[in-house]
This record gives C-alpha cells, sequence and structure tokens, in this order.
C-alpha cells in the first residue's frame, strides 16, 4: 500500500530501534482509521485522489511521527543494570564476570562509568539481580563488559571492557583483598 517514503520509514525504524516493517504497518493502520475517521473532512483528505502531493507528503510525515509517538516506540530511558553474570570460585577467591548495559548512548568518560559500575557492585544495588556476598563474601577480582544498549549486547558490541583487579598475596594465601574492605589495593586496568 505504501510505497513512497521508504527513507523516512527507515530513518524512523533507526531512531526508534525497530524495523521499517514495524513502522510501515503501523502508519497503514493509521491511515486505515483515518479512513474510518467519524470526521468527514479526514476521510477526504485520505480518499480524495486529486489531493495535492505535497499536503499527501506532509500528511504522511504528520501520521508516521504521531503513529510512532503513539505507539510506545520511541526510546525509553535505561537505567545501569546487569544483563548478564558468572561466578568463579576456587578455595579463597571469588571473582565475577559481569556484563553491564549502561544509562548511555555513547561513554564519553570510562573512567567515570566503571566507577559507578564498580560502586553499584559494592552497594549491591543493580535493579535486575542481586549478588551473594553472604557466602563468598565480596569479589577479589571484578571483570566486566559495558554495552550502550540491550542491542548491542545482543550484537556482542561491547563498547569497552575493563578489570578491577589486586594482587594475589602469596605470602599469605588464605586472606586476600576483596573490594570492600581493601579498595585501595586495587585499580582499573582497561583491556
Amino acid at each position: 500500500m505504501i510505497t513512497k517514503k521508504t527513507n523516512i520509514i527507515g530513518q524512523v525504524a533507526l531512531r526508534v530501534e525497530t524495523s521499517p516493517e514495524v513502522v510501515r504497518k503501523e502508519l497503514e493502520e493509521a491511515i486505515i482509521m483515518a479512513k474510518e475517521s467519524p470526521n468527514p473532512k479526514t476521510r477526504q483528505l485520505i480518499c480524495d485522489e486529486h489531493i495535492n502531493t505535497r499536503i499527501m507528503k506532509r500528511l504522511g510525515t504528520s501520521i508516521l511521527l504521531s503513529c510512532v509517538l503513539l505507539s510506545g516506540c520511541r526510546k525509553e530511558f535505561v537505567e545501569m543494570d546487569v544483563l548478564s553474570s558468572q561466578n568463579i570460585t576456587s578455595a579463597n577467591w571469588y571473582e565475577l564476570n559481569i556484563s553491564v548495559i549502561a544509562d548511555k548512548d555513547t561513554i564519553l568518560d570510562m573512567d567515570a562509568c566503571s566507577n559507578e559500575i564498580i560502586q553499584h557492585v559494592l552497594d549491591n544495588d543493580f535493579h535486575s539481580i542481586r549478588f551473594s556476598y553472604d557466602l563468598s563474601g565480596y569479589p577479589n577480582e571484578v571483570t566486566v563488559d559495558v554495552f550502550t544498549s540491550e542491542k548491542n549486547f545482543k550484537k556482542g558490541k561491547v563498547a569497552y571492557s575493563f578489570d578491577y583487579v589486586t594482587n594475589f598475596d602469596t605470602e599469605n594465601t588464605e586472606i586476600q583483598n576483596n573490594i570492600k574492605d581493601n579498595p585501595d589495593e586495587f585499580e582499573i586496568q582497561y583491556k
């Protein structure tokens, strides 16, 4: 039904992170609703075959944008959260590997973002996961892959990665530094 405006449909699909087919379908549904509108002027505007092309372009764009806004396809704010986690424990060593979605489209300050992630790990206040520090204690090492969106996570497109590490104490292997009790002994190493 709709063959023109593919470029606009593609642009809207990219902006709202959906497919052009979904946007096209919603636009078609909006046009059908306009044709069935109780308002005769709306019906005439859609159904008139002698309609000015310029008006039709404006109307199509307006309907498309309204459709996108009303359908809830716009990008929602996403707060920093863990998408996956893995614990590795061995004797008295506990390593935590996590994949985090940042709440930013682009990460301009990796140090600030990394420190915020470590603070969330310490506070154990990510929305979708709680770490169990009562069994193994706080981690002796944290490995993090940071993604800017869930879409990039699914594609495996990592924004950056880092390790929050300390030196392994070879003299006293029974007691190791952990991120809560010995934060001064840790450093962020970017991969």
